[in-house]
């Protein structure tokens, strides 16, 4: 039995089906907002890719190399905004204790 497409209609009378699980996700967190996104951002396993969030900084690594190599991660995640996850990711695992008080503040 296959999946149960979402039909979704424009004011302008524009309708598309959405099938894919993922798409499926992408769209209600669209829908919900940026408080519900928040809260769906800290529940472990939540569809993203886990390599992205186990990415640490390395001792020798700059910040550039570090946001590039995340940037490149996260091209095969389906996160609603890269640029957050970025600065989350460099908040919380990057080896800079000014840059995380900087961006903190």
């Amino acid at each position: 039995m296959g999946e149960e497409a979402i039909t979704l209609q424009t004011t302008t009378g524009y309708e598309s089906k959405i099938t894919e699980p993922t798409d499926k996700r992408a769209w209600l967190l669209l829908f919900v907002g940026e408080s519900v996104n928040d809260i769906f951002d800290t529940i472990p396993d939540n569809g993203t890719d886990s390599e992205f969030h186990q990415c640490e900084q390395r001792a020798d690594e700059s910040i550039d190399s570090y946001c590039t190599r995340l940037r490149e991660t996260a091209a095969s995640c389906q996160f609603h905004d890269v640029n957050k996850e970025i600065k989350t990711q460099i908040i919380t695992m990057g080896n800079s204790q000014k840059l995380r008080i900087i961006a903190l503040s």
